[in-house]
Parts: C-alpha cells; sequence; structure tokens
C-alpha cells in the first residue's frame, strides 16, 4: 500500500452514472457525531474544484469473491496519493475506494447532494459495518476506526460529497484510533472450542425480517438499517446493540414489534447450523468496534465459543439477504441480569 502525500485535501465529488448495484455491507454499528472539520490553516490545499465520478467494478480475480463473478457500484475514489487500497475478498477493484484507518480517522465527509453509505472494516472481514447513512446537509466526522480498517463511501443513486482528510501525522488521527479488542486469546494463552453439544437439533427457526431503528437516541440521523435475525425471549437477550449516537440501534420486526437478537454469555457453547439461505454469527464484547463472525450456508455449522471480553452474540443476515434459517442445538436462553 503507498505511503499518504503531505498535507489534507478537500475534493468536491461529481456523480455522473447511474448503474444498478451495491456491495454487500454490514449492519453491526461504529462511528461518532460531527465534530469541527480540518480548516486550510491546519494544512488542507484549496478545493480543487468539481471532479468526474467513477463507476467502480469489482471483478474476482481470485478467492473467495463471496458476491458473484462481477459487480458495479457507486463509490467515492479517494486521490492516488492517498494510499487506497484496490483488493478485497478476492475481487479487484476498479479504482481505490478503500481508505487506510491511518488517513481516515479525523476525515470529514459532507452530502451536498443526494446521500451516501459510510462503511469500514478490515480488509479480510466478509462484511463492512455501516457507519452512517448520510444525506444532503449532514456532515459525518469518521473517527475510532482500528489500525487494520479501511473506510468506503458508497450509494446506490448520484450524489456529490466535500470530503476533508486531516495531514498525515496529525495528532486528531491518532487520538480518534483507539486499540481494537482483539479477536482471539493471545498466543500464550490459547482457548480451546468448546465441543459440540450432544442430542439432537432443535426445531428450524426462521429468521424475522428486522430494522435498527434510532429510538430516542441523541445524535442519530440515519435511516433503519434493513435485515433479518434470530430472536429471543425478551428477559434473556438485548434489543439494542450497546452502541451510543448514531449508531446506537433497536431492533425491530418489520411489522413494528420489538425484537431481542443480542444475545448474552450464555451462547457460549451454542451450535447454530444453517438450513436455508444464508446466516451469519457474530461474537462480539456488547457495544465494541471489534467482532468475529462466521458465514454459514445451507449444511455448515458453528459452534458459539466467546473468546474474552466477548461476552455476546447475534445471529443475522448478511447485509443484502433478508431470509434464512437455522437450526440450534445446545442453546438454552437464560435470564440476563440488569
Amino acid at each position: 500500500m503507498r505511503g499518504a502525500a503531505a498535507g489534507s485535501w478537500v475534493i468536491l465529488v461529481v456523480w455522473a452514472a447511474a448503474d444498478p448495484g451495491c456491495t454487500p455491507q454490514s449492519r453491526s454499528p461504529a462511528g461518532a457525531a460531527a465534530t469541527s472539520p480540518v480548516t486550510p490553516g491546519d494544512g488542507a490545499v484549496p478545493d480543487a474544484g468539481p471532479v468526474a465520478s467513477q463507476i467502480t467494478t469489482w471483478t474476482c480475480t481470485a478467492s473467495p469473491c463471496p458476491w458473484g463473478g462481477s459487480l458495479s457500484n457507486h463509490a467515492l475514489v479517494w486521490p492516488a496519493a492517498a494510499g487506497a487500497a484496490r483488493t478485497r475478498l478476492g475481487y479487484s477493484v476498479s479504482a481505490g475506494v478503500y481508505l487506510p484507518a491511518a488517513r481516515a480517522n479525523g476525515a470529514d465527509i459532507a452530502i451536498e447532494t443526494g446521500e451516501a453509505r459510510v462503511h469500514a472494516g478490515p480488509p479480510d472481514a466478509a462484511d463492512h459495518r455501516l457507519l452512517a447513512t448520510i444525506k444532503a446537509g449532514q456532515t459525518f466526522h469518521v473517527t475510532g476506526l482500528a489500525a487494520a480498517d479501511m473506510l468506503s463511501v458508497q450509494a446506490d443513486a448520484p450524489f456529490t460529497c466535500r470530503v476533508t482528510l486531516p495531514p498525515p501525522g496529525d495528532p486528531r488521527v491518532a487520538a480518534a484510533a483507539p486499540p481494537r479488542a482483539p479477536d482471539a486469546p493471545p498466543p500464550h494463552a490459547p482457548v480451546a472450542p468448546p465441543p459440540r453439544p450432544a442430542g439432537p437439533r432443535g426445531p428450524v427457526v426462521r429468521a424475522i425480517p428486522a430494522l435498527w431503528r434510532c429510538h430516542r437516541t441523541p445524535g442519530c440521523f440515519s435511516d433503519p438499517w434493513t435485515g433479518a435475525v434470530i430472536t429471543w425471549p425478551a428477559w434473556a437477550a438485548h434489543q439494542d446493540n450497546g452502541r451510543s449516537g448514531n449508531v446506537l440501534r433497536f431492533v425491530h420486526a418489520t411489522s413494528g414489534e420489538p425484537l431481542y437478537p443480542y444475545m448474552g454469555a450464555w451462547a457460549e457453547g451454542c451450535e447454530v447450523t444453517a438450513e436455508s439461505g444464508t446466516a451469519m454469527v457474530i461474537e462480539w464484547h456488547r457495544g465494541a468496534e471489534a467482532w468475529r463472525e462466521t458465514v454459514l450456508t445451507p449444511g455448515q455449522s458453528h459452534v458459539i465459543h466467546l473468546v474474552p471480553p466477548e461476552d455476546g452474540a447475534l445471529i443475522e443476515a448478511p447485509e443484502g439477504t433478508s431470509a434464512f434459517s437455522v437450526s440450534l442445538r445446545g442453546c438454552t436462553p437464560r435470564r440476563i441480569e440488569p
């Protein structure tokens, strides 16, 4: 990955074409509310004026290519000097759309017309979490990305935006990136996976189409996230994801009733087997910015194993899907203490 050039940049992006399709991304949350942007006095260069957009294409050239052979999407293309990546999960991308966290933390993204989605995650993750959906007149300040994360700005329809990146080495960037929660225990303290639970599998459970909504949450402005989840009794699981600001979300069925998909520590040892569609198991520490995800296709199984500090799990649909079913074994809900 190329190093970034000195200074920051301000650029107006004008989108022209309108091809269908989008890159699958995740509802798992991160991000924060906007703060003051970098000004020219902080090292930014003057506005370079309108720049023609590109319709970006993902072409499968290796593996695993989870989204098929090729797809196209509107995406913000970063300048070459910013060191944006052009590969992900076996795809070669026609332009640099994945900005490394070292340049993305501290950025401000202001939408002037239309709307766009901001996503982030490590390059090897099957899904990138949705940080925000930004509409015309709104500004999103990027902060809290882990060192391995990449940032992208994508949409299904044309939009214009103005982006300010802080100069390389800006102390605000370093302060914006807290240490990433460990995805696995340190090498000197291995943890053996739990044994598969005994006995027959339970009945097939169908996922419920769901919306992740703002719920009287200060600083929450984006549209609801969509997907599907396996829900549990209200006394055994959380309705919300434990985040704050724009990414604190409460899960509801599309008909409006609350759903409780966020399992507690009792998820340890639960075996999940995909029966139809594609399911995704999230193992995480409630409210964290890092998590582990396992994608299951029909016939595949996964035994949930929580690695400290993880304390819960979620069974949901990958981005772009809203129907799946699973069978469960060894999944006994227990009351969550307040």
